[in-house]
Order: structure tokens, then sequence, then C-alpha cells
């Protein structure tokens, strides 16, 4: 298969999942990554390259803080809440960026924070255990068909 059949048949799965077929070939993280890359410039994803790319690009040379964590109330709003690129991801690190609301995702790419203006917080004063979850905890693990 050539590459511009390859490049056609990675749209055709990306912006048609029946069509997944086409590249059923490749190897599960190639596909991922083929299907990623081309789903990012999809039109409704092209506006957020630009923010995307300023973050990458201050990382990369050097005018980031490499350890330090990124400011959650500068993050961008165009994809909403990304923040940074992450340095590190130890335990203490994570301890300290989810207190200032930070959290590390990524599909593809390089590890970024992320501080969206929307988000859940579950203060565990006013967390209630429904009485069937409860029910199933006693009753041991799950079992499989």
């Amino acid at each position: 298969m050539g590459v511009r059949s390859l490049v056609r048949s990675v749209g055709a799965a990306a912006f048609h999942p029946r069509e997944a077929r086409q590249i059923a070939w490749l190897s599960p993280d190639v596909r991922h990554l083929a299907l990623e890359t081309v789903a990012s410039v999809k039109p409704p994803n092209l506006y957020r390259l630009a923010g995307t790319f300023g973050i990458l690009t201050k990382h990369y040379a050097g005018l980031a803080s490499r350890n330090a964590l990124p400011d959650p109330e500068k993050a961008l709003r165009w994809p909403d809440g990304l923040a940074g690129v992450c340095a590190e991801l130890s335990a203490p690190t994570l301890r300290a960026a989810y207190a200032r609301g930070l959290y590390p995702s990524s599909q593809i790419g390089p590890q970024t924070w992320w501080a969206p203006a929307m988000r859940m917080v579950l203060f565990i004063e006013n967390f209630h255990r429904a009485e069937c979850a409860a029910a199933a905890e006693t009753q041991g693990p799950p079992r499989y068909l």
C-alpha cells in the first residue's frame, strides 16, 4: 500500500468509523496514533492548534520553567484549560498540582497540565454511598460469566 492510499484510508477511518476495516492491518499503537493525528486536524479542532503550539514552543524553547507548575489562572480558553507541559509526574508533584486545580492528561504528544474552567469537585463530607453499592461490596469480588 502506498503512502497516499494509506493516508486516504486513515482519513476515511477517522471521519467514517465504518471504514476502520481499511486500516485494521496496522498495529493498535500505530492505528491509534494515526487516528488521533487525523482527528486533531478536523475542522472543529483546528482553532486549538495555535494555543497548543504556543505552549509547546515556550516549553521546548526553555521560556517556561521546567520544574514549576503552571498557573491555572493563566490556562488557555481554547483548548479549554490547557495550562502547560508536564516535566515530571512524581507523587509530590501530583499532590501539589491537584491542590492547585491542575490535572495531567494527554491523548497524543507530550503529557500536559489542564485546568478547565468547569470541573467537578467532590467534598468528602457531602459524599453519600448508595445502599446497593454498600451491599455489593460485602458480597466479595464481582464474578464475570
